[in-house]
């Protein structure tokens, strides 16, 4: 078998639709819906397939310009976050790295984000703290809803813009 992914994935969402969906008693309301919540997911992931990279290093970049804000604004920040944000503008410049290298480079520099955060909160620097926070905040939950638009939970769906637009 060719280890083609989103050849993969259509064979699963083609099964399920021509073969289990189909076989599935109609009166087991509950059967009916999950197995189409699991096409619509398999769906979806395959249409995010292309994507995914693109949005680890999105995120990572986000997470870099965040740490650099904090620096800005938090003198005694570069300390704790010398060393993450190191790694994560490494992470951005080495081709090699894949996408869960890039998540766990990424996670890395939040989780030192985060502790900056916690050790400043009752700090004289909280103001600055909590501007960046709603401004950062925006852009993740913008990316968020873009990213799951086809799930067809979003309320106003115009009103988002879409995840290429926010990826570029």
């Amino acid at each position: 078998m060719v280890p083609d992914i989103d050849l993969q994935l259509q064979a699963v969402i083609k099964a399920l639709t021509d073969t289990v969906m189909p076989a599935i008693d109609p009166a087991n309301k509950m059967a009916v819906e999950q197995a189409g919540l699991a096409v619509a997911t398999l769906s979806m992931a395959r249409n995010r397939l292309p994507l995914v990279r693109r949005l680890a290093r999105h995120g990572l970049q986000m997470a870099i310009a965040m740490a650099e804000e904090l620096v800005a604004a938090i003198p005694t920040a570069a300390a704790g976050l010398a060393a993450p944000l190191a790694a994560g503008r490494e992470a951005l410049q080495d081709p090699a790295h894949d996408t869960a290298a890039i998540d766990a480079v990424q996670r890395a520099l939040n989780d030192a984000i985060g502790a900056l955060i916690d050790d400043s909160s009752n700090g004289p620097h909280i103001a600055a703290i909590e501007a960046i926070i709603i401004r950062r905040g925006k852009l993740a939950t913008d990316l968020g809803r873009a990213w799951t638009m086809p799930s067809g939970f979003e309320p106003n769906p115009a009103s988002v813009p879409t995840i290429e637009s926010l990826l570029s």
